[in-house]
């Protein structure tokens, strides 16, 4: 009762301060853009004048889907089409905080009303809000706007936090404005959290556990669909390589990494060792200078493009088309991925994961932390220092078929624990929307 009484009190002090400070500036923040031209566009729908969905006669349940931008919407869009093939009897209306997200996800749903978010403050929120009129709101990732939340949980609605993430800075920023952000996360009925980690982070500002759950992650849930059988097959034909071949894949390669995977081939070579490689540089306009380091060292090379027009001759493929790095993973003894010994944050390692072979990786992978942890963890993925060390890793799991076993199947658990985001929180969208016809 006390902290239901405690919020009451922040939510009108706040809603009275930022309504106050808003409204005594808007003359000068509106000639300010009539002048400058900035934000201009999108700012009638921004204030909800225009463009806003309004709810007609109908009775069907109606969610508000928040992403905040492209990447947003892009998960967000496996949601949709989860939601379309589950529960199509719904009405799906979604907001962006950007032009740029609002403007793709109308190229995206054409069939759905898209908008731009209303400013988080008083009568933008209540005008907008009464005028869509969802039965639940989802929340895409974790953009937290503190008067829209609490207004759609005071007025009865469903507030929903889908594939949550909050990083240990976040909830530091937030704790610093717990007074504030404690209502907001109480506010949610559920939040669907990507990791345990971020559902312990959502409990430390403040949800209670039993409204927190691992969904896991929707951005992961159509690479992280089972696999075609027959694209294995597929691509060693194609590319006239036994099952007995070993294959190393260099991934999303970048600037050194063509010429330390040179110097792997050379070294493996004397060793008598002869593999098949495929390069697949991040950016094809450095194809020329790619083609250089090979001719410099008279390693002989071959397109993917010319493989598969004319069939293979070399050990060396150079991919120089794109859209196939994914399913020539398929085919792979092991996969490095690029972006990684240099310093470029690295790029998804389960796209190679997927295909259950041992996934390698520099330092550099800060981009996608998560699942680098839950690779080497498993012991499916190896985080290398150096090229030496990249050495020793290829050597190590191209020779001991027990090692390279061991973690092909932690690689394929990895994946297997991550699979059915898209389904688990279906199932939570179910659940909120039935509970408010129920109610």
């Amino acid at each position: 009762m006390k902290r239901s009484r405690k919020s009451a009190n922040v939510y009108y002090i706040y809603q009275l301060l930022a309504g106050v400070v808003f409204w005594s500036l808007f003359p000068l923040l509106l000639i300010i853009v009539l002048v400058t031209g900035k934000h201009r566009r999108g700012l009638a729908q921004r204030l909800g004048l225009s463009g806003v969905p309004l709810r007609r006669s109908d009775s069907r349940p109606r969610i508000w889907i928040h992403a905040a931008s492209i990447g947003e919407v892009r998960v967000a869009a496996v949601l949709i089409d989860y939601l379309k093939q589950k529960r199509p009897d719904t009405v799906i209306v979604i907001s962006t905080m950007t032009l740029h997200g609002r403007d793709f996800a109308r190229t995206l749903f054409e069939d759905l009303e898209c908008f731009l978010a209303p400013l988080d403050v008083p009568f933008i929120v209540d005008w907008v809000l009464n005028r869509v009129d969802p039965n639940l709101y989802i929340c895409m990732e974790t953009e937290l706007w503190p008067l829209l939340i609490q207004k759609i949980h005071r007025s009865g609605r469903r507030n929903l936090l889908l594939n949550g993430r909050i990083s240990d800075r976040t909830v530091a920023s937030y704790q610093r404005l717990k007074i504030v952000f404690d209502p907001v996360i109480d506010s949610f009925d559920f939040i669907g959290a990507i990791s345990d980690k971020d559902r312990d982070r959502f409990i430390r500002l403040g949800a209670l556990s039993e409204r927190v759950e691992v969904t896991g992650n929707l951005k992961y849930d159509p690479l992280l669909k089972k696999p075609a059988k027959t694209t294995p097959q597929k691509w060693r034909e194609l590319l006239d390589i036994d099952l007995v071949d070993t294959v190393v894949v260099g991934g999303s390669t970048h600037d050194p990494e063509e010429q330390i995977l040179i110097e792997m081939i050379e070294l493996f070579r004397r060793d008598g060792k002869s593999f098949v490689w495929l390069i697949a540089p991040r950016h094809l306009n450095r194809l020329p200078e790619i083609e250089a380091l090979f001719t410099a060292v008279s390693i002989p090379y071959q397109h993917l493009s010319s493989c598969l027009e004319s069939g293979r001759k070399e050990e060396v493929i150079i991919v120089d088309t794109i859209g196939e790095l994914v399913e020539l993973y398929s085919i792979a003894t092991l996969a490095f991925i690029g972006g990684s010994l240099c310093n470029y944050g690295g790029h998804n390692m389960y796209e190679a994961a997927v295909w259950s072979i041992p996934v390698l990786f520099g330092p550099h992978t800060q981009n996608f932390h998560m699942e680098t942890e839950a690779l080497v963890t498993a012991g499916g993925g190896f985080r290398v220092a150096d090229p030496s060390g990249l050495k020793s890793m290829i050597g190590l799991l191209t020779s001991d078929q027990d090692s390279h076993q061991r973690a092909s199947a932690a690689a394929q658990a990895v994946v297997a624990s991550q699979q059915g985001a898209g389904e688990h929180q279906v199932e939570l969208v179910t659940r909120l929307l039935d509970a408010r016809f129920a109610a």
